[in-house]
């Protein structure tokens, strides 16, 4: 059973089978577990309530009932209505208590019972002559009541004392007896666990080992086979006989051994047909490299290799072919580089030529270009000349119209003054009038009016003197008016020539301009005409370095197949293409230089 568990089952078998034995073993561990922890809860739930709550209950009765003791002596001593209704409720309250602490223990008395209704019965007693004390204190006083205190109430109270007591000493053996039985199942569980504990190591211990056993060694067997394989060495793989998933790797491996060494195998045979076909390649390469491109292979090669051998054969005749054509091609392209050097010979002097007279010919442009921008430029100044001309008789007609009007201002001024000249002569005759009135009357007043005769005939005098100098002022102004006229004629004698100055300057002005302008015209031809001159120049001078490159390219053509020749005949293709392939050197392709300015 246990060799087929290892051997025959699969691998997620076994560890389903162990952990289902290790699940088995953690359901044991938890039963026993809960058993055990139930068990040591049902002790402590019975230490706490007949063990803790029963000893208190019981400490409550004690006490409840030493109270009360104290609560019927203070009743013999109280006096007031108000200390006595206040013991009374203590004492009610004190009853309930006991009654309380009776019906506590009572839950958990059990075995006990007896002595509780002992007891019960006791405080029953105990509650009656209590109450009697209460009544004779209240009807006859305390002294009355005294005797009952010492006698029936303290026989009741002691016999209840002992009676509690004994019940205490009962209950706390039975505590004890529990606390017994507790630690005796804790024990139990102490063990159980270690128990369970152990035989949970010893399983894990056993499935360790029988991991190890049914895997792990297996596993390392192969993979130490494996890694021998795989570094080149010979190995048996072991375990093949498994049906698990370790039989299938070792049947796998097993596979690939087999395999290798079917390769290893057919490696030996295709590098010895490689080592054949190497061979033979390696000569035909040698005798390629020695130009020799009649060297074949011959040998038969492998059927693998034989399209191999007939592509080579292939590609040796197609580069026979190729040379012997590279050869003669090589022989006319050198024919051809003579000829175009020639040419370019001939094309290179005629170009030097026109490049000559091009030269010459922007020249006399450049010269006659020149002139007419001279002529341009006088006639330009002449034009400016001509404008200053009629700027300054513009300037001269203007003036001689300011010298016009000024005149004529001088002519009104005239005219006003010979009116005030006739208003002086009129104020002189009235002044004249005015001393011969004073003269009379001066006459008239005789000796009196002597002196105011000699200042009427000096008034008499100044006026003839005024009329005189009125007379020559008036026909000095006169004159100045004639004067003023002739002048004023002269000056429109000289607009008029200033006029047709004008006229005649401004006809030459335009004349001036339109040669100008032609001028100008002839100027931009001729600008344009040395432009195209230049460039036809300039196209002449790219034609005549083109040239040169062509001769130079030429030249170098003629060496590179030159140099292409000797290279080809180095091949051996036959005896009928080298002899039709020979290069012809009878002419070679010169080499010109041009420089232009």
């Amino acid at each position: 059973m246990l060799r087929s568990f290892i051997v025959d089952w699969r691998i997620s078998s076994k560890m389903l089978a162990i952990f289902a034995a290790v699940a088995v073993l953690v359901c044991i561990l938890g039963a026993t577990s809960l058993i055990s922890n139930e068990k040591l809860a049902a002790v402590a739930q019975d230490h706490v309530e007949r063990g803790i709550d029963g000893t208190d209950a019981l400490g409550r009765l004690a006490s409840t009932l030493r109270e009360q003791r104290i609560i019927i002596w203070r009743r013999l001593n109280a006096e007031s209505p108000q200390e006595v209704a206040e013991l009374r409720t203590r004492f009610d309250r004190n009853e309930a208590d006991i009654q309380r602490a009776i019906a506590d223990y009572q839950r958990v008395a059990d075995e006990l019972q007896p002595r509780l209704l002992e007891i019960r019965a006791g405080i029953a007693t105990l509650r009656k002559v209590n109450l009697e004390i209460f009544d004779v204190v209240q009807r006859s006083g305390a002294a009355a009541a005294f005797p009952l205190m010492k006698g029936p109430s303290k026989k009741a109270s002691n016999a209840l004392r002992d009676a509690v007591d004994h019940i205490q000493d009962q209950h706390r053996a039975r505590s004890a007896r529990s606390n017994a039985v507790g630690l005796q199942a804790e024990r139990f569980a102490v063990r159980l666990t270690w128990i369970v504990i152990f035989t949970a190591l010893g399983a894990i211990f056993a499935i360790w080992r029988l991991l190890q056993f049914a895997v792990a060694t297996p596993l390392a067997d192969v993979s130490g086979a494996t890694k021998r394989l795989s570094e080149g060495g010979e190995a048996d793989v072991p375990h093949r006989d498994r049906r698990d998933e370790i039989g299938d790797v070792a049947n796998a491996v097993e596979s690939f051994r087999l395999a290798a060494i079917a390769r290893c195998e057919a490696d030996a045979r295709t590098a010895e047909e490689q080592g054949l076909v190497c061979g033979a390649l390696r000569r035909g390469l040698t005798a390629l490299t020695q130009g020799d491109l009649t060297a074949n292979v011959e040998e038969q090669f492998p059927p693998a290799y034989e399209q191999l051998r007939e592509d080579f054969n292939g590609a040796l005749a197609s580069l026979r072919d190729l040379i012997g054509t590279v050869r003669t091609s090589a022989a006319m392209i050198f024919d051809g580089a003579g000829e175009i050097a020639h040419a370019s010979n001939d094309l290179a002097r005629r170009t030097e030529s026109n490049a000559a007279s091009l030269e010459q010919t922007a020249a006399a442009i450049a010269e006659v270009d020149a002139r007419v921008r001279g002529s341009g430029v006088a006639t330009d100044q002449t034009v400016a000349r001509a404008q200053q001309a009629t700027d300054v008789v513009g300037q001269g007609r203007a003036l001689a119209d300011e010298a016009v009007q000024a005149m004529g201002r001088v002519a009104d001024s005239a005219k006003g003054i010979d009116g005030v000249i006739e208003g002086l002569d009129k104020i002189a005759f009235q002044t004249r009038v005015l001393a011969m009135n004073a003269a009379v009357e001066a006459g008239r007043a005789g000796e009196a009016g002597r002196g105011f005769a000699v200042v009427a005939d000096l008034v008499s005098v100044l006026a003839m003197r005024a009329e005189e100098e009125a007379g020559r002022a008036r026909e000095q102004l006169s004159s100045t008016r004639q004067d003023v006229q002739v002048a004023m004629g002269a000056v429109d004698k000289v607009d008029g020539a200033l006029s047709e100055i004008a006229a005649s300057v401004d006809t030459v002005h335009q004349l001036l301009h339109g040669i100008g302008v032609d001028h100008q015209a002839q100027a931009a031809t001729i600008t344009e005409i040395a432009a195209s001159i230049a460039t036809i120049d300039h196209a002449t001078q790219q034609n005549a370095a083109m040239v040169e490159q062509t001769s130079a390219a030429t030249a170098k053509l003629s060496v590179e197949v030159e140099a292409l020749q000797t290279q080809s005949s180095r091949f051996n293709v036959s005896d009928r293409r080298s002899g039709a392939a020979t290069p012809r050197r009878g002419r070679t392709a010169p080499a010109t230089g041009l420089a232009f300015a």
